[in-house]
């Protein structure tokens, strides 16, 4: 079964810097070695994460993430089933806050700070989808292209 998951989660007081660019470059590799998609935005303050794959990986990738210690306050917004991804060529996208991204925030929550707990699913989903937009690839450098083949159940 194909399923999306989403959360957020408050980085943590003890992470560093690098530590950040070090999640995404271990998620990225990870994913992309267990056939999961998704993307994964930072602002320094917050994690927000979309994973996309089968319910075991997805599961076992956000059970980890919970022993996690970089990150605190971990939040399930959704874990749905759906039929395709969304994020289909990235093992894992990384947003990183930089201008583009905040005039994205601007126009969606009104705010020029992106806080998840005001936020509902739509709205977390609609920023997201516009970070990982075609026409940002160019402008936000953050984004790797991986093609990830479509996993479907086996019955």
């Amino acid at each position: 079964m194909l399923v999306s998951l989403m959360y957020f989660s408050k980085v943590s007081p003890v992470i560093k810097p690098d530590d950040i660019a070090n999640i995404f470059k271990v998620a990225h590799n990870r994913n992309a070695d267990m056939g999961l998609s998704g993307i994964l935005y930072s602002d320094g303050k917050w994690f927000i994460q979309v994973l996309e794959g089968m319910r075991y990986d997805v599961s076992k990738i956000y059970n980890l993430i919970q022993g996690d210690k970089r990150h605190t306050d971990i939040t399930l917004v959704s874990f749905r089933q759906i039929e395709a991804r969304e994020y289909s060529d990235w093992a894992m996208g990384f947003i990183k806050c930089d201008l583009a991204i905040k005039e994205i925030i601007l126009e969606i929550t009104g705010s020029n700070t992106l806080v998840p707990l005001y936020l509902d699913f739509d709205s977390i989903n609609k920023l997201l989808g516009r970070f990982a937009d075609s026409r940002l690839r160019n402008i936000v450098p953050h984004f790797r292209r991986t093609n990830i083949s479509e996993n479907t159940d086996v019955v």
